[in-house]
Protein backbone atom coordinates (compact mmCIF):
# COMPACT_ATOMS: atom_id res chain seq x y z
CA UNK A 1 0.00 0.00 0.00
CA UNK A 2 1.45 3.38 -0.93
CA UNK A 3 1.66 5.88 2.25
CA UNK A 4 3.60 9.13 1.53
CA UNK A 5 2.05 11.99 -0.02
CA UNK A 6 4.07 15.19 -0.37
CA UNK A 7 2.34 18.97 -1.08
CA UNK A 8 4.19 22.06 -1.80
CA UNK A 9 3.78 25.20 -3.91
CA UNK A 10 6.44 25.88 -6.77
CA UNK A 11 8.49 28.93 -6.78
CA UNK A 12 7.69 29.69 -10.35
CA UNK A 13 3.92 28.47 -10.20
CA UNK A 14 1.32 30.07 -12.29
CA UNK A 15 -0.71 32.48 -9.68
CA UNK A 16 -4.45 31.28 -9.89
CA UNK A 17 -6.01 34.91 -11.33
CA UNK A 18 -3.72 33.95 -14.49
CA UNK A 19 -5.36 30.76 -15.22
CA UNK A 20 -7.34 32.29 -17.91
CA UNK A 21 -4.62 34.06 -19.39
CA UNK A 22 -2.74 30.26 -19.49
CA UNK A 23 -5.99 29.15 -20.85
CA UNK A 24 -5.42 31.20 -24.21
CA UNK A 25 -1.60 30.44 -24.38
CA UNK A 26 -2.14 26.96 -23.99
CA UNK A 27 -4.81 26.96 -26.66
CA UNK A 28 -2.19 28.08 -29.28
CA UNK A 29 0.26 25.95 -27.90
CA UNK A 30 -2.08 23.01 -29.25
CA UNK A 31 -2.63 24.65 -32.17
CA UNK A 32 0.98 25.01 -33.32
CA UNK A 33 1.71 21.60 -32.18
CA UNK A 34 -1.72 19.97 -34.11
CA UNK A 35 -0.74 22.39 -37.46
CA UNK A 36 2.22 21.83 -39.54
CA UNK A 37 4.07 24.41 -37.79
CA UNK A 38 5.55 21.75 -35.93
CA UNK A 39 6.69 20.17 -38.97
CA UNK A 40 9.28 23.05 -40.48
CA UNK A 41 12.44 21.27 -39.50
CA UNK A 42 13.98 25.06 -38.66
CA UNK A 43 11.15 26.12 -36.08
CA UNK A 44 11.27 22.44 -34.54
CA UNK A 45 15.48 22.61 -33.96
CA UNK A 46 15.06 26.56 -32.71
CA UNK A 47 12.20 25.48 -29.99
CA UNK A 48 14.41 22.97 -28.90
CA UNK A 49 16.22 23.06 -25.08
CA UNK A 50 20.05 23.52 -25.64
CA UNK A 51 20.90 21.13 -23.34
CA UNK A 52 19.46 18.63 -26.17
CA UNK A 53 23.05 17.03 -27.58
CA UNK A 54 21.32 14.38 -29.45
CA UNK A 55 18.49 13.54 -32.67
CA UNK A 56 17.85 10.23 -33.25
CA UNK A 57 15.61 9.31 -36.55
CA UNK A 58 13.92 5.88 -36.21
CA UNK A 59 11.46 4.14 -38.17
CA UNK A 60 8.44 2.91 -36.79
CA UNK A 61 5.57 0.85 -37.81
CA UNK A 62 4.15 1.94 -41.16
CA UNK A 63 7.53 3.30 -42.38
CA UNK A 64 7.47 6.96 -40.11
CA UNK A 65 10.50 8.86 -38.41
CA UNK A 66 10.38 9.23 -35.13
CA UNK A 67 12.45 11.67 -33.87
CA UNK A 68 13.72 11.05 -30.44
CA UNK A 69 15.99 13.98 -28.88
CA UNK A 70 18.32 13.34 -26.07
CA UNK A 71 19.83 15.61 -23.35
CA UNK A 72 22.41 14.07 -20.85
CA UNK A 73 24.01 11.19 -19.84
CA UNK A 74 22.76 8.07 -17.24
CA UNK A 75 19.58 6.33 -16.62
CA UNK A 76 17.30 6.99 -19.34
CA UNK A 77 13.80 8.46 -18.99
CA UNK A 78 11.55 8.68 -21.44
CA UNK A 79 8.94 11.52 -21.70
CA UNK A 80 5.44 11.50 -23.31
CA UNK A 81 3.73 14.91 -23.86
CA UNK A 82 -0.03 15.20 -23.70
CA UNK A 83 -2.69 16.26 -25.98
CA UNK A 84 -1.85 18.55 -28.41
CA UNK A 85 1.23 19.02 -26.77
CA UNK A 86 5.10 18.09 -27.91
CA UNK A 87 8.50 16.82 -27.15
CA UNK A 88 8.84 20.49 -26.62
CA UNK A 89 6.47 20.44 -23.43
CA UNK A 90 9.52 19.18 -21.55
CA UNK A 91 12.24 21.24 -22.51
CA UNK A 92 12.13 23.91 -19.83
CA UNK A 93 13.34 20.61 -17.39
CA UNK A 94 15.78 19.17 -19.38
CA UNK A 95 19.02 21.34 -18.53
CA UNK A 96 17.98 20.04 -14.89
CA UNK A 97 17.22 16.40 -15.67
CA UNK A 98 20.09 16.09 -17.88
CA UNK A 99 22.87 16.95 -15.45
CA UNK A 100 22.22 13.40 -13.90
CA UNK A 101 20.25 11.39 -16.34
CA UNK A 102 19.34 10.82 -20.30
CA UNK A 103 15.87 12.17 -20.95
CA UNK A 104 14.86 10.88 -24.23
CA UNK A 105 11.30 12.98 -25.81
CA UNK A 106 9.52 12.16 -28.68
CA UNK A 107 6.35 13.26 -30.83
CA UNK A 108 3.52 11.44 -30.61
CA UNK A 109 1.69 10.82 -33.29
CA UNK A 110 0.01 13.36 -34.90
CA UNK A 111 1.89 16.08 -32.51
CA UNK A 112 4.67 18.63 -33.48
CA UNK A 113 6.96 17.16 -36.04
CA UNK A 114 4.37 13.85 -36.71
CA UNK A 115 1.87 16.12 -38.00
CA UNK A 116 -0.15 14.57 -40.77
CA UNK A 117 0.67 11.42 -40.04
CA UNK A 118 -1.97 9.36 -42.36
CA UNK A 119 -2.14 6.34 -39.40
CA UNK A 120 -5.38 6.13 -37.53
CA UNK A 121 -4.07 7.61 -33.97
CA UNK A 122 -4.84 5.55 -31.00
CA UNK A 123 -3.54 5.41 -27.40
CA UNK A 124 -2.54 1.60 -28.55
CA UNK A 125 -0.98 2.94 -31.51
CA UNK A 126 1.28 5.33 -29.34
CA UNK A 127 1.91 2.57 -26.98
CA UNK A 128 3.37 0.72 -29.47
CA UNK A 129 5.48 3.52 -30.97
CA UNK A 130 6.94 4.26 -27.26
CA UNK A 131 7.44 0.28 -26.87
CA UNK A 132 9.93 0.26 -30.68
CA UNK A 133 11.72 3.52 -29.31
CA UNK A 134 12.54 1.71 -26.77
CA UNK A 135 13.29 -1.12 -28.30
CA UNK A 136 15.49 0.32 -30.90
CA UNK A 137 17.72 2.44 -28.34
CA UNK A 138 18.28 -0.87 -26.59
CA UNK A 139 16.72 1.28 -23.39
CA UNK A 140 16.44 -0.64 -19.75
CA UNK A 141 15.65 0.40 -16.11
CA UNK A 142 13.53 3.13 -17.84
CA UNK A 143 11.83 6.01 -16.01
CA UNK A 144 8.63 6.54 -18.38
CA UNK A 145 7.01 9.83 -17.59
CA UNK A 146 3.70 10.53 -18.86
CA UNK A 147 1.64 13.74 -18.66
CA UNK A 148 -2.61 13.78 -18.96
CA UNK A 149 -3.07 11.97 -22.28
CA UNK A 150 1.01 10.83 -22.42
CA UNK A 151 0.21 8.99 -18.78
CA UNK A 152 -2.90 7.15 -20.85
CA UNK A 153 -0.17 6.00 -23.35
CA UNK A 154 2.55 4.95 -20.69
CA UNK A 155 -0.26 2.75 -18.89
CA UNK A 156 -1.50 1.59 -22.29
CA UNK A 157 2.22 0.53 -22.90
CA UNK A 158 2.15 -1.20 -19.31
CA UNK A 159 -1.14 -3.06 -20.26
CA UNK A 160 0.54 -4.28 -23.82
CA UNK A 161 3.94 -4.47 -23.23
CA UNK A 162 4.96 -5.53 -19.36
CA UNK A 163 6.94 -3.48 -17.07
CA UNK A 164 10.27 -5.79 -17.70
CA UNK A 165 12.12 -2.49 -19.42
CA UNK A 166 11.04 -0.37 -17.14
CA UNK A 167 12.87 1.10 -13.37
CA UNK A 168 9.38 3.09 -12.21
CA UNK A 169 6.61 5.27 -13.66
CA UNK A 170 5.46 8.79 -13.27
CA UNK A 171 2.06 10.42 -14.15
CA UNK A 172 1.05 13.45 -14.34
CA UNK A 173 -2.07 14.77 -14.05
CA UNK A 174 -4.60 11.93 -15.15
CA UNK A 175 -7.03 9.87 -13.84
CA UNK A 176 -6.73 6.29 -15.34
CA UNK A 177 -10.07 7.36 -17.01
CA UNK A 178 -11.52 10.21 -17.82
CA UNK A 179 -15.11 9.68 -18.48
CA UNK A 180 -16.87 9.85 -14.94
CA UNK A 181 -20.58 8.16 -14.08
CA UNK A 182 -22.21 7.09 -11.32
CA UNK A 183 -19.77 4.96 -9.96
CA UNK A 184 -16.65 7.02 -10.87
CA UNK A 185 -16.56 10.68 -10.10
CA UNK A 186 -12.59 11.07 -10.31
CA UNK A 187 -12.88 11.42 -14.09
CA UNK A 188 -12.11 15.25 -16.12
CA UNK A 189 -14.14 17.78 -14.07
CA UNK A 190 -15.40 14.86 -11.74
CA UNK A 191 -18.92 15.44 -13.59
CA UNK A 192 -17.88 14.78 -17.81
CA UNK A 193 -19.52 11.36 -19.08
CA UNK A 194 -18.74 9.27 -21.25
CA UNK A 195 -22.40 10.73 -23.42
CA UNK A 196 -20.82 14.12 -22.68
CA UNK A 197 -17.70 13.17 -24.62
CA UNK A 198 -19.87 11.57 -27.62
CA UNK A 199 -21.89 14.40 -28.07
CA UNK A 200 -19.14 16.86 -28.60
CA UNK A 201 -17.76 14.25 -31.08
CA UNK A 202 -20.51 14.15 -33.04
CA UNK A 203 -21.12 18.06 -33.36
CA UNK A 204 -17.42 17.93 -34.62
CA UNK A 205 -18.29 15.17 -36.90
CA UNK A 206 -20.62 17.55 -37.73
CA UNK A 207 -18.91 20.56 -38.61
CA UNK A 208 -14.95 20.73 -36.81
CA UNK A 209 -14.19 23.93 -38.12
CA UNK A 210 -17.34 25.66 -36.89
CA UNK A 211 -17.12 23.70 -33.57
CA UNK A 212 -13.40 24.69 -32.51
CA UNK A 213 -14.02 28.21 -33.72
CA UNK A 214 -17.27 28.33 -31.52
CA UNK A 215 -14.78 27.28 -28.43
CA UNK A 216 -12.16 29.43 -29.40
CA UNK A 217 -14.46 32.53 -29.22
CA UNK A 218 -16.25 31.99 -26.12
CA UNK A 219 -12.21 31.55 -24.75
CA UNK A 220 -11.25 34.95 -26.54
CA UNK A 221 -14.40 36.68 -25.11
CA UNK A 222 -14.19 35.54 -21.54
CA UNK A 223 -10.57 36.59 -21.58
CA UNK A 224 -11.74 39.49 -22.92
CA UNK A 225 -9.55 39.46 -26.24
CA UNK A 226 -12.97 39.55 -28.27
CA UNK A 227 -12.94 36.66 -31.40
CA UNK A 228 -14.17 39.60 -33.61
CA UNK A 229 -10.89 41.57 -34.08
CA UNK A 230 -6.96 40.43 -34.68
CA UNK A 231 -7.36 37.50 -32.28
CA UNK A 232 -10.41 36.10 -33.75
CA UNK A 233 -8.87 36.31 -37.39
CA UNK A 234 -5.74 34.88 -36.09
CA UNK A 235 -7.94 32.09 -34.51
CA UNK A 236 -9.47 31.50 -37.74
CA UNK A 237 -6.47 31.06 -39.09
CA UNK A 238 -5.10 28.78 -37.15
CA UNK A 239 -8.05 26.88 -36.93
CA UNK A 240 -7.70 26.29 -40.89
CA UNK A 241 -4.18 25.20 -40.87
CA UNK A 242 -5.28 22.96 -37.96
CA UNK A 243 -8.28 21.07 -40.17
CA UNK A 244 -5.09 21.02 -43.79
CA UNK A 245 -2.76 19.28 -41.13
CA UNK A 246 -3.77 16.70 -38.71
CA UNK A 247 -7.35 16.47 -40.42
CA UNK A 248 -10.66 16.38 -37.96
CA UNK A 249 -10.75 12.37 -38.40
CA UNK A 250 -7.31 11.30 -36.59
CA UNK A 251 -7.80 14.04 -34.06
CA UNK A 252 -11.25 12.55 -33.10
CA UNK A 253 -10.05 9.07 -33.69
CA UNK A 254 -7.65 9.89 -30.97
CA UNK A 255 -10.11 12.06 -28.62
CA UNK A 256 -12.43 8.57 -29.03
CA UNK A 257 -9.39 6.28 -27.77
CA UNK A 258 -8.67 8.48 -24.72
CA UNK A 259 -12.57 8.75 -23.77
CA UNK A 260 -12.82 5.07 -24.26
CA UNK A 261 -9.86 4.16 -22.00
CA UNK A 262 -10.13 2.58 -18.72
CA UNK A 263 -7.03 1.47 -16.65
CA UNK A 264 -8.24 1.18 -13.39
CA UNK A 265 -7.76 -2.24 -13.19
CA UNK A 266 -4.28 -1.89 -14.06
CA UNK A 267 -3.34 0.77 -11.65
CA UNK A 268 -3.30 -1.73 -8.66
CA UNK A 269 -1.35 -4.14 -10.64
CA UNK A 270 1.40 -2.17 -12.02
CA UNK A 271 4.57 -3.68 -10.96
CA UNK A 272 7.22 -0.75 -10.32
CA UNK A 273 7.38 2.03 -7.84
CA UNK A 274 4.92 4.84 -9.45
CA UNK A 275 5.20 8.53 -8.88
CA UNK A 276 1.63 10.68 -8.85
CA UNK A 277 2.57 14.88 -9.72
CA UNK A 278 -1.04 16.51 -9.22
CA UNK A 279 -1.79 20.28 -10.19
CA UNK A 280 -3.47 21.34 -7.04
CA UNK A 281 -5.14 24.06 -9.19
CA UNK A 282 -5.94 21.97 -12.20
CA UNK A 283 -8.57 22.73 -14.62
CA UNK A 284 -9.13 18.84 -14.85
CA UNK A 285 -8.58 17.73 -11.89
CA UNK A 286 -8.18 19.92 -9.27
CA UNK A 287 -10.36 20.00 -5.98
CA UNK A 288 -11.04 16.16 -6.75
CA UNK A 289 -9.60 13.37 -4.01
CA UNK A 290 -7.32 12.15 -6.75
CA UNK A 291 -4.27 11.89 -4.63
CA UNK A 292 -6.30 9.32 -2.31
CA UNK A 293 -7.45 6.94 -4.97
CA UNK A 294 -3.41 6.68 -5.98
CA UNK A 295 -2.80 6.25 -2.53
CA UNK A 296 -5.04 3.69 -1.52
CA UNK A 297 -4.88 2.04 -5.36
CA UNK A 298 -0.86 1.80 -6.13
CA UNK A 299 0.67 -0.59 -4.60
CA UNK A 300 4.65 1.26 -4.46
CA UNK A 301 3.07 5.10 -5.31
CA UNK A 302 4.14 8.45 -4.07
CA UNK A 303 2.27 11.39 -4.92
CA UNK A 304 3.31 15.14 -5.17
CA UNK A 305 0.80 17.87 -5.36
CA UNK A 306 1.53 21.12 -6.91
CA UNK A 307 -0.64 23.71 -4.86
CA UNK A 308 -0.58 26.46 -7.11
CA UNK A 309 0.08 24.51 -10.62
CA UNK A 310 -2.65 23.57 -13.01
CA UNK A 311 -2.17 20.68 -15.44
CA UNK A 312 0.74 20.89 -16.24
CA UNK A 313 3.79 21.36 -13.08
CA UNK A 314 6.08 20.11 -15.63
CA UNK A 315 5.92 23.47 -17.41
CA UNK A 316 4.92 25.60 -15.19
CA UNK A 317 7.38 24.60 -12.21
CA UNK A 318 10.06 23.01 -14.37
CA UNK A 319 13.01 22.98 -11.59
CA UNK A 320 10.63 21.99 -8.98
CA UNK A 321 9.56 19.07 -11.12
CA UNK A 322 12.62 18.01 -12.21
CA UNK A 323 14.04 17.60 -8.71
CA UNK A 324 11.02 15.42 -7.55
CA UNK A 325 12.06 13.44 -10.52
CA UNK A 326 15.38 12.75 -10.08
CA UNK A 327 14.74 12.53 -6.01
CA UNK A 328 12.25 9.49 -7.31
CA UNK A 329 14.65 8.36 -10.03
CA UNK A 330 17.06 7.96 -7.40
CA UNK A 331 15.18 5.87 -5.05
CA UNK A 332 14.23 3.50 -7.57
CA UNK A 333 16.98 3.08 -9.82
Amino acid sequence: MSTSIAMHAPKNALPKDCSLVSDVSGALRVLRNLSRFGRRAWLDRALSSSAVTQRIDLRCAGGETVTVEVAGNGQPMLLLHGLGGSRHDWDAALASLSREYRACTMDLSGHGSRVGSHARATLAGMARDVAQVLQQLSLSRVLLVGHSMGALVAMQYLQLYGAHRLAGLCIIDQSPRVASDEQWQLGVFGSLTRDQIGGALTRMHGDFPGTVLAEGARLLDRVGLGHEGIAGRALEYAVAALCNSIGEKPLLSLIESVADADFRPLIPRIPVPTLVLLGGASHHYGGLPLADYYLANLARGTVVTYDSCTHSPHRQAPEDFANDLMDFAQRIC
